[in-house]
């Protein structure tokens, strides 16, 4: 890593960078010339001054670090320092300190106004979701997962179900003739688990959905029915075809990832494809897709299909994070309650939009301190209801 790098990162560690030479590190670090073992070796030695202090140890570093680079991914196409991620270049550095609880000199990087808004944040705070789920068997009886333990859930004549380490698996016995019972699994607020069926494919619910499917797969199709998001790793049998049906849409595979999310407060279902192929149909209308797109569907139109999707943000959910690509607050805020299980009331119009990166593992305050730290809008917890005002 050349010495021009290191030094324009210290600067920017001490919030003392000109806009000329941010631009000139930002498109540096955008065109990776860097080495992150280096700059990690600059930060330790940066928390080491006595005017630098971190809360929370090498994790909070390394957090501010991925947080860096990635907002710099975000923006590299709008390099701009008064545009990116919509605030300038104090409030920019501001979005890892918030997110991590960086201190500079005893206070942290933000205007008083905006310290005092944050502090009435956290008065009240949120935890993340977890791993949870609800089984119902074909019989009606209902396990819940959150406390049931490691080991056999349930056993009949020809399927075993298992939980380990936070995912339902199934495994078919001898086979006694008789046809597959359907099973449930279903995800409140606040919660995500994951399925692997009986023919090998793994099922990723996210918080408020749910998969029907049967305890083993008969026939010529493997049938299954969701709502909510899910992504699905489907075992590959060119002789059975895997089907997965939500409301009149349906999406036909021989074996490929995708996500599907069709929550009914978004705006239609969107099926995004990583790898293989599928079909997406509605009735009058299918298309095929090819990795990286992605169909909407909507009841009252045809399907349409967009190029060039950002995976990482389709999938951030699977990988434990959230990933805001000029998001719209409003979606931002309905993706947070379904994780943080919570109310929204808006006491203003907030058309704004954002982008960033930030844990699902965080509570509820670090996430909305990071929007607040654009200056662009302001927020209040109130037991479980997140008050939105400009």
């Amino acid at each position: 890593m050349s010495k021009e790098i290191k030094i324009l990162f210290r600067q920017y560690l001490n919030d003392n960078l000109s806009e000329e030479d941010f631009l000139q590190l930002y498109d540096l670090l955008a065109e990776r010339k860097y080495d992150r073992k280096e700059l990690e070796e600059i930060m330790e030695e940066m928390m080491n001054d006595e005017a630098f202090v971190m809360q929370g140890g090498d994790s909070d570093k390394e957090a501010v670090l991925a947080s860096l680079l990635a907002n710099i991914d975000d923006g590299k196409n709008n390099r701009q320092p008064g545009t990116i991620l919509q605030m300038n270049l104090r409030r920019w550095i501001a979005v890892a300190a918030v997110a991590t609880g960086i201190l500079l000199g005893g206070y942290l990087l933000l205007q008083k106004p905006h310290h005092k808004e944050l502090a009435k944040i956290e008065k009240t705070d949120v935890q993340p979701g977890r791993s949870g789920a609800v089984l119902t068997l074909a019989n009606g009886k209902q396990i819940a997962l959150d406390s049931a333990g490691n080991g056999m859930i349930n056993q009949d004549e020809d399927t075993k179900i298992l939980k380990q380490d936070g995912e339902l698996s199934y495994a078919r016995e001898a086979a006694s003739g008789q046809h597959p019972a359907y099973n449930s699994l279903s995800t409140p607020r606040g919660r995500q688990f994951q399925v692997k069926l009986a023919d090998g494919t793994k099922v990723w619910l996210n918080a408020e959905s749910s998969i029907r499917y049967p305890t083993f797969f008969e026939g010529n199709e493997r049938i299954v029915e969701v709502t909510g998001e899910a992504y699905f790793e489907v075992a590959a049998n060119a002789k059975m075809p895997f089907k997965v049906k939500l409301g009149q849409m349906a999406v036909d595979v021989l074996g490929t990832h995708f996500n599907i999310n069709g929550y009914e407060d978004e705006n239609g279902v969107k099926t995004t494809l990583f790898e293989g192929r599928v079909k997406v149909t509605k009735p009058g209308a299918s298309v095929l897709l090819k990795p990286g797109q992605q169909a909407k569907t909507k009841s009252e139109e045809n399907i349409s299909i967009a190029d060039d999707i950002d995976l990482e943000q389709v999938a951030a959910w699977r990988e434990g994070n959230f990933h805001f690509d000029n998001s719209d607050l409003h979606s931002i805020m309905r993706q947070l309650a379904r994780w943080y299980d919570i109310d929204v009331q808006y006491e203003a119009n907030v058309p704004t939009h954002f982008g960033g990166n930030i844990s699902r593992n965080v509570t509820l305050s670090k996430v909305l301190e990071m929007l607040q730290a654009t200056g662009t809008v302001n927020f209040e917890i109130k037991d479980r209801t997140v008050i939105v005002r400009r």
